[in-house]
């Protein structure tokens, strides 16, 4: 009933039915014990964890109270305020700065005296000196507090320009033997210094720790938003007035803790699915789950493999007969779908290679035909009946040398043409065959004609298609120079340029207009011959190889071909 269907649902099958069961009974016993030991543990941890953290900020904002009060009973301080000497703040601005350097966590310490003088470590102080300092509500506490030094709630800077510093200030009023106000001195500590002290809660990877007021206000919250925010400050306060206790909903346990000292509330809450004790639970529970998953799939697997392995062992073999040689042979086409489908593309691909082969055989055989006309088509039946007309007539004149240098010439220009039935030749022979070509013509055309030949010795042995200059000589001579009244001269010459031999054939006739393409210029030059030679070429070198075209109206055309020395 399953042959027909797919690989991926019977294994699917198999797997399922084994794991399902295990996995049910495993995870129902998993849940009941890990949740009882998760809320019992994070309850314990978080109690122990909520105390240390209180205590450590209790000492320290008892250390902060303690350093005010020193600073605001100092007589530094107050010889400054009735001296107003420089020499008085210079000792002021060092008390101040060796303060700053006893505690990391302190961001500035400021003395403003009631008369509007401001002294402190902050070089970016702006704010008015005038009567105005004693509308500042920090500055009234101050004064209200009699003499005590008090720790207001996180707000902003307000002496600092950068506006974005957020800091916690204790505040303590300087007054004479008298207890009238002299000033007020003011500490800022960094708002990240209590939070340094809530980070060594361990509340899971998203919990949190915030600290309020009497009056239910923010003095620390990890999310500043809660001091800008009205519905981040609603869901604060709804969390700082709840109870202690787990709220399954939120996966969350929510512990408080009242500090009376300072008349201020920690609220921490643990997120109980990020607890390491979850994760070593969870962690035994897979393995158990794993050990018992793997011994029914293990199970289920083999008889699985056992049937559907049969199908692809069949593919294996046919593909090592089709590696040995046969070419008559195709898979079998068994087993699940997708078996079924690998099988039916296998026939096909193999079915498009034979298919290529003949093609690349028929191919093959174009070209090798192509080749032969090409190659056929370079003895030009003009030039051969011109040339013995041309050893006619030196005959009738009875010019029996010339007749002789001739006929050598052609004989020694055919056999280089047949090159011995070789379709390569060397570069050498190639430009002696032009040479012979060259030597017939100046016969005919006399003083009409010069040539001129640069050969290379280094590039001699040099092997390439034969028959493929003198083509583009033949149209220098019949479509450059024979328009000339006064004649012309071809120039050839081999040069080594890099990575390739350029081989230039030049010639100082008609020309033509440059602003033609390589296919126009080809239809001007005589077409066939040229087009046949480019493509020999490209053919036998492949995309190294190229031809550059030049001309001057008028004045010359040269035709360059690039051979790259590494095929």
């Amino acid at each position: 009933m399953l042959k027909n269907r797919s690989l991926i649902f019977q294994m699917t099958l198999y797997f399922f039915s084994a794991v399902t069961i295990m996995l049910f009974v495993v995870s129902m016993l998993n849940y009941n014990i890990s949740s009882d030991i998760i809320v019992n543990s994070a309850e314990m941890n978080t109690v122990d964890s909520i105390k240390k953290s209180a205590e450590y900020i209790t000492d320290y904002t008892e250390k902060l109270k303690t350093t005010a009060n020193v600073i605001s009973t100092n007589n530094t301080i107050k010889d400054y305020i009735y001296s107003k000497s420089e020499a008085g703040k210079d000792k002021v601005l060092s008390l101040i700065k060796t303060i700053i350097d006893t505690d990391p966590n302190l961001v500035s310490a400021v003395l403003i005296t009631r008369d509007g003088r401001i002294v402190s470590n902050e070089n970016s102080i702006e704010m008015r000196t005038s009567s105005d300092m004693m509308k500042e509500n920090w500055y009234k506490q101050a004064v209200m507090q009699n003499a005590m030094p008090i720790l207001t709630s996180a707000r902003k800077a307000e002496f600092s320009k950068n506006e974005d510093n957020w800091v916690i200030s204790v505040t303590q009023e300087v007054v004479d033997e008298k207890k009238n106000n002299l000033g007020v001195v003011r500490l800022d500590i960094d708002y990240h210094a209590i939070e340094n002290y809530l980070k060594r809660l361990n509340l899971g990877k998203s919990g949190y720790a915030f600290i309020t007021d009497e009056s239910g206000q923010a003095v620390y919250h990890p999310n500043k938003e809660v001091f800008t925010s009205d519905e981040n400050r609603r869901e604060m306060i709804k969390i700082a007035n709840s109870k202690d206790g787990y709220y399954k909903k939120n996966s969350q346990f929510v512990k408080h803790h009242y500090m009376k000292n300072l008349n201020w509330k920690i609220t921490c809450v643990t997120s109980l699915d990020e607890l390491k004790l979850i994760n070593r639970s969870l962690l035994h529970s897979f393995i158990l789950i794993v050990i018992l998953s793997a011994i029914f799939a293990s199970i289920g697997t083999f008889f699985a493999i056992k049937r559907l392995i049969r199908p692809i062992k069949d593919l294996q073999n046919t593909m090592d007969r089709i590696e040995k040689g046969e070419k008559n042979i195709r898979a079998k086409e068994d087993g699940s779908i997708e078996l079924q489908d690998l099988e039916r593309h296998f026939n096909m691909m193999l079915d498009k290679m034979e298919k290529l082969m003949v093609e690349i055989k028929d191919r093959e055989q174009d070209i090798r035909e192509y080749e032969l006309k090409t190659q056929s088509s370079q003895i030009n039946p003009h030039f051969l009946y011109n040339t013995l007309d041309t050893i006619i007539w030196m005959a009738e004149f009875n010019d029996s040398e010339s007749v002789v240098e001739l006929t050598k010439s052609l004989a020694k220009f055919f056999r280089l043409s047949l090159n011995y039935g070789n379709e390569i030749i060397s570069l050498h022979d190639e430009i002696d065959h032009v040479r012979q070509y060259l030597f017939i013509q100046k016969k005919r055309y006399g003083s009409k004609l010069n040539y001129n030949i640069s050969e290379n010795i280094d590039c001699s042995d040099f092997m390439l298609p034969k028959l493929v200059l003198q083509p583009i000589v033949e149209n220098a001579i019949y479509h450059g120079i024979k328009s000339i009244p006064d004649g012309g001269t071809v120039d050839i010459s081999v040069d080594l340029l890099g990575e390739h031999i350029c081989v230039r054939i030049y010639d100082n006739g008609v020309g033509l207009p440059t602003k033609m393409t390589k296919k126009e210029f080809f239809s001007r030059l005589g077409g066939v011959g040229i087009i046949n030679v480019d493509k020999r070429l490209h053919l036998h070198f492949g995309d190294s190889y190229r031809m550059e075209i030049e001309s001057e109206p008028g004045e010359f055309t040269s035709i360059t071909m690039y051979f790259p020395i590494s095929k």
